[in-house]
């Protein structure tokens, strides 16, 4: 058993929840960047010009986006819940994924034989597919908002998520969902 694992099951939850934040920073640069009309948005992309100067506690996740509210008169009332919502969302969503793949052995358990000791054999998979389907709903939600935003998926999202998911499909075989 690894140090992680040793941990408690709300410490290691907690852990993954920030993973998520900060994976849900990723998301949002990319849905600011990757759509055909990229806006300067962001706190890790370089601002307007008319905007004052931040500082390190703006690239923050959550907290960053509180502080940016400061930027409604350039950018529109309430623009930055919607970027703070991603964020939290992404927290839930790896946390989510985490508890379902690793600690409930979510659909992969179905694919032992009867009788098997799912965490013996599962150990070395449950972590890789568990990785495997947070990269893929990352992808999946840069792709649904920028969606919102222009009505189209950009190539950018759509070839290079399929190829990550492909990719992925190829290394980790037992990664799939099971088919049954």
């Amino acid at each position: 058993m690894n140090v992680f694992e040793a941990m408690g099951l709300p410490w290691r939850l907690a852990a993954m929840f920030m993973a998520g934040l900060v994976l849900g920073s990723v998301a949002n640069a990319g849905i600011y960047r990757l759509g055909y009309r990229p806006r300067l948005l962001s706190p890790w992309l370089p601002g307007h010009p008319r905007d004052e100067r931040s500082c390190w506690l703006d690239r923050l996740p959550v907290w960053g986006w509180i502080r940016l509210r400061r930027q409604a008169a350039l950018h529109g009332r309430g623009w930055w819940l919607r970027p703070l919502a991603v964020e939290i969302f992404c927290g839930l969503a790896v946390a989510g994924l985490y508890w379902w793949h690793v600690v409930q052995l979510g659909p992969v358990a179905q694919l032992l034989p009867p009788g098997v000791p799912p965490r013996v054999v599962l150990r070395e998979l449950m972590y890789p597919v568990f990785g495997v389907q947070v990269v893929l709903v990352l992808f999946m939600i840069m792709a649904a908002f920028i969606d919102l935003d222009e009505m189209v998926i950009p190539d950018s999202v759509t070839v290079w998520g399929a190829l990550a998911g492909l990719l992925l499909a190829c290394l980790l075989p037992g990664g799939q969902l099971p088919d049954r």
